[in-house]
């Protein structure tokens, strides 16, 4: 019995449509639900497609120092990365 609550909750919540997460849509949520610290968002600028978000830094005690550390890798041998571009910290909040 329990099962079949579970099953029909959960096809319940299903309603086939998705919204997309749009880069704008996670800026807005960080303005308006502040971290202890500012957050910072990884960006990555692609030659062949602009601005890609890729991940969104917080909850540390230094968020920009820990962002910074993640990229520089990547900026540093280009050949870690698959597609050609620069990686950025941007701040949220």
């Amino acid at each position: 019995m329990k099962i079949i609550l579970i099953l029909i909750l959960f096809l319940a919540g299903c309603n086939g449509e998705q919204k997309k997460t749009t880069d704008e849509d996670i800026k807005k949520y960080f303005n308006t639900h502040k971290t202890s610290s500012s957050a910072f968002m990884i960006v990555k600028n692609s030659k062949v497609g602009g601005d890609a978000s890729l991940a969104v830094i917080f909850g540390l005690m230094d968020n920009q120092k820990a962002c910074e550390e993640l990229i520089a890798p990547y900026n540093k041998d280009p050949s870690m990365s698959i597609i050609d571009g620069v990686y950025r910290c941007e701040k949220l909040n």
